[in-house]
């Protein structure tokens, strides 16, 4: 069996940079079938990412909401985190994403003891993650990184057991 973790955000942004608007699940069942792994052994998929910061806009967080609320619906596993502002150097107020790649990670770890799951698909481009990738395949279970060519760690790229480029799969899941 194997199971999809999806960075939201990291996905969020490729969305972004490519101009489309995706459909996770066509996303999930493009990407099942590029890999070729066979969908009777797919256990579940776990979408990681925080509430936007503007909740007092009530449209915002509200669509927020109904998406959150879709996912579930189609059976998506859905980690939340929080987020906070912060002022950077220049000054600039700044909005990011905390505890999502810890609950990715526990995931991961937690996942990989399973000893139904031999296989992960993590969407991210994230070096953070080099550690946990190294930590599933200790624990005897493949790596699958489903990431774009364009948005992705050197070191994450050297760790994973195979690697997948998203950004067509990406395209070809956008809603009508």
């Amino acid at each position: 069996m194997f199971a999809i973790l999806i960075d939201g955000e990291y996905v969020r942004m490729r969305a972004k940079v490519l101009g489309v608007k995706i459909n996770f699940q066509v996303f999930v069942e493009k990407l099942i079938e590029q890999l070729g792994l066979n969908k009777s052994e797919f256990f579940r998929a776990y979408y990681y990412t925080a509430p936007p910061f503007t909740a007092t806009e009530k449209e915002v967080y509200s669509s927020w909401i109904r998406f959150i609320d879709w996912l579930r619906y189609h059976g998506f596993q859905v980690r939340l985190g929080r987020v906070k502002k912060f002022v950077d150097e220049q000054g600039q107020e700044k909005v990011i994403q905390k505890m999502t790649d810890i609950l990715l990670t526990i995931d991961s770890i937690h996942l990989s003891l399973n000893p139904k799951i031999d296989a992960i698909v993590l969407v991210s481009g994230d070096d953070d993650y080099v550690p946990v990738v190294q930590k599933v395949k200790d624990n005897g279970v493949k790596l699958i990184l489903a990431c774009s060519k364009e948005s992705v760690g050197s070191m994450l790229i050297k760790e994973a057991d195979r690697r997948i480029e998203i950004d067509e799969i990406l395209k070809e899941s956008q809603t009508a």
